[in-house]
């Protein structure tokens, strides 16, 4: 008995790039083919505490994301795990990021709509029900640094000129990262028909070791983030009435000069506040 070493064939650049392409659409045709999940919601009677420990018995009762689908690619990873509820003024989500410390990279954004998005965040983008034409995406960084804006089939992205007071907590450990988002129901549920809300959460890590991008979503999609006709189905909000809580907006915060008075220092923080609800706090 004998084996023989056979050389590898040595293919020419446009076979190589033909194989390639046939490769990618085929693995682009089975992520159109999935279908969209689809999740329904169990209000929660105690709302969590946003601190970034997820220990509170809303999520433990909430419906749970661990299969995540790989952006543009027919894989699938179960690294993750997040979990959704509401209750009559928020749409909460959480998130476990599983992401060793010795993976991450330095966060660089630190103030709010900065570019969030080329560093570790997490994502949750909600369609009212209007089939695409209107969506909102929140993306908060491991920082606890937040983005945010609206997309309309009219305007297209609207970022710095829209902003929304929304609340969220984030928690850093050796094994990965933990977010908490809240998002105002009364202000999302301006259009649409909520029967048909969509929403999609995603995970999008960079990592320090590879200089790899791993950009995981709930739904399955194809190109990016923005397909919001291949978000999941957001089912149980049409039997939540939501209603407004206080929802102060604060603007341009700044600090002041140093002044010395009786022997001391101090400083003054000035902002604008702008109340989007008539509910006072």
């Amino acid at each position: 008995m004998y084996y023989r070493t056979m050389k590898s064939p040595r293919w020419p650049a446009g076979v190589v790039g033909c194989i390639g392409c046939a490769l990618l659409t085929a693995a682009l045709a089975a992520v159109r083919a999935a279908e969209p999940p689809d999740l329904t919601l169990q209000p929660c009677p105690v709302p969590p505490r946003l601190d970034g420990v997820l220990d509170d018995a809303c999520w433990a009762g909430a419906p749970t994301v661990s299969t995540w689908c790989a952006v543009g690619a027919d894989e699938t990873s179960t690294r993750h795990r997040a979990w959704v509820t509401c209750d009559t003024a928020w749409l909460y989500a959480a998130f476990d990021v599983a992401q060793p410390a010795a993976d991450r990279l330095e966060s660089r954004a630190h103030k709010h709509d900065e570019n969030v998005q080329r560093e570790d965040n997490v994502q949750l983008s909600f369609d009212p029900g209007t089939q695409g034409t209107l969506y909102y995406q929140f993306l908060l960084s491991k920082a606890n640094v937040r983005a945010d804006f609206r997309m309309t089939k009219a305007k297209g992205r609207e970022r710095e000129e829209w902003n929304i007071p929304w609340r969220s907590a984030t928690r850093q450990s050796e094994s990965g990262w933990q977010a908490e988002i809240a998002v105002p129901l009364v202000l999302l549920l301006t259009a649409g028909d909520v029967r048909q809300a969509r929403l999609n959460l995603l995970v999008d890590t960079f990592s320090a070791a590879t200089d790899q991008r791993l950009e995981h979503s709930w739904a399955p999609l194809a190109r990016d983030f923005h397909e919001p006709e291949r978000f999941g189905a957001l089912k149980g909000l049409e039997q939540v009435t939501a209603q407004a809580p206080f929802l102060p907006l604060l603007a341009d915060p700044r600090a002041t000069g140093y002044e010395l008075a009786a022997g001391e220092y101090s400083y003054q923080v000035v902002a604008s506040v702008q109340s989007l609800s008539p509910v006072g706090g």
